[in-house]
């Protein structure tokens, strides 16, 4: 009986707030992705340096292999968003047991999304992991053989502000990788990237 009133509480907090689409999410992706790359420096690595390694390249483009679902967005990133954005409000989201009033309990169970969004670019060729293993390509082959991947993108109450959280695992993805919380902004209708942060290295 005692959770009764919370749970009350966190439903009706939720109730007539828009959740994101799936055509949104992915129209969000094809916006901000390729800003976000450049100003990482993502593609800053060194050139092919023989026939073996150029077979990934089409045209002389860098292979970024991205995961094919949707990462977790935790909460302490969603936290961090709202204090960045003190006017903003934001029903927090996460998929770990959250301690309120010495109670345990699971505000929300995230789930993972399919990612099938298209970018074009002079100087990235995307593959998503599925895609990939249909290549057949080997170790030796695949010069570029980490994945990036996505979380979903959460946006405020008002839908003018969000954040999604990108990673990227080498080969060996407990040898090294870096980690990133994204900021978009709606200006005139369209998503732009308002902060990029970086989050952890190994």
């Amino acid at each position: 009986m005692k959770y009764i009133p919370l749970l009350l509480f966190f439903l009706l907090c939720s109730c007539g707030k828009k959740e994101i689409s799936h055509k949104e999410q992915e129209q969000i992706f094809e916006s901000v992705l390729l800003p976000v790359l450049d100003t990482i420096r993502f593609g800053v690595l060194p050139p092919p340096t023989n026939d073996s390694i150029k077979n990934i390249y089409e045209n002389d483009k860098m292979l970024i292999i991205i995961k094919d679902s949707t990462e977790i967005l935790n909460s302490e990133e969603q936290i961090n968003f709202l204090k960045e954005y003190k006017t903003s409000s934001m029903d927090i989201d996460s998929s770990y047991n959250t301690k309120i009033n010495k109670d345990i309990i699971k505000i929300k169970n995230l789930k993972s999304q399919k990612l099938s969004f298209t970018l074009h670019d002079d100087k990235y060729r995307f593959m998503f992991s599925s895609e990939l293993e249909k290549k057949n390509l080997d170790d030796t082959e695949l010069f570029f053989c980490g994945k990036l991947g996505l979380s979903n993108i959460k946006l405020d109450n008002a839908q003018t502000k969000g954040l999604f959280s990108m990673s990227y695992r080498c080969c060996d993805q407990y040898k090294c990788g870096s980690g990133w919380t994204v900021y978009i902004i709606k200006i005139n209708n369209k998503w732009k990237v308002d902060k990029i942060i970086s989050t952890w290295n190994t």
